[in-house]
């Protein structure tokens, strides 16, 4: 049924979330809704949201609200002291690479109109106010699986604010192609067991101009036996681009 359960000494288990919340970190695969089950059990949390962050690698940013006990801690030790603790809490179930970088402290995590965690607005947390996006915001994932290989979707908003807009094109701005193929390589490696460097673009074809404000899909689709990853971008009006990445040896 697609969730991730941990198995109890008595015979019961415990529900550890939904198995699409997996990420690479480091080529390392970890199961965010695991991680926040784990921050959960401290005695300072009360809830917490654990999140893949983006930049010249990729780290986690742990969201927590903390019980009473907690905040009188952060208060008289300070931000710094209670992630370390937390670390070390997670430590004994998580190895290091894969343990959060950064942290933030709330007293509630953001929610969508069905009261579920909003994970893109957790992701807004993290990101300094100065700061562009360089990646549009994930509103929404669908996990598919068949006999090739697996594939996911992703629900996308093109930020106006994203930092390739710059310079492309004044009074028209749009996101340029290597970025788009940048986007489904790195989303693809976030979602996806994608394995293998970097070979080759073939049928690569910009059918649509995509504009700052967008909303619209992800499609990416991993051939594990011929180390491809296909990809496209689409609204349900049109397609804005489709190609494929082929991938050699191991990195």
């Amino acid at each position: 049924m697609d969730d991730g359960i941990e198995l109890m000494p008595d015979g019961r288990f415990r529900l550890l979330g939904r198995l699409d919340r997996v990420v690479k970190i480091e080529e390392k695969r970890l199961s965010l809704p695991e991680m926040e089950a784990r921050l959960a059990l401290h005695h300072w949390v009360e809830a917490a949201a654990v999140v893949p962050l983006s930049g010249r690698r990729q780290t986690l940013g742990a969201a927590l609200v903390l019980n009473a006990e907690g905040k009188a801690r952060l208060a008289a030790e300070g931000r710094r002291s209670i992630a370390q603790a937390l670390q070390r809490h997670l430590a004994d179930h998580f190895e290091a690479v894969l343990l959060p970088r950064h942290w933030r402290f709330t007293d509630r995590l953001p929610a969508t109109d069905r009261g579920k965690i909003s994970y893109a607005t957790v992701v807004a947390l993290f990101v300094p106010a100065s700061a562009p996006p360089l990646l549009p915001g994930v509103t929404g994932v669908t996990h598919e699986r068949d006999s090739l290989g697996q594939q996911v979707i992703l629900d996308l908003h093109v930020s106006p604010k994203i930092a390739h807009f710059a310079g492309h094109f004044a009074g028209a701005a749009l996101v340029p192609g290597v970025v788009q193929v940048d986007w489904a390589v790195h989303f693809a490696r976030q979602y996806l067991p994608l394995e293998g460097a970097f070979s080759a673009l073939e049928n690569l074809k910009f059918l649509g101009v995509m504009v700052p404000d967008a909303k619209l899909q992800l499609s990416l689709a991993w051939d594990a036996q011929r180390k491809r990853l296909d990809f496209s971008y689409a609204n349900p009006i049109r397609k804005f681009s489709v190609g494929r990445v082929v991938f050699g040896a191991a990195q």
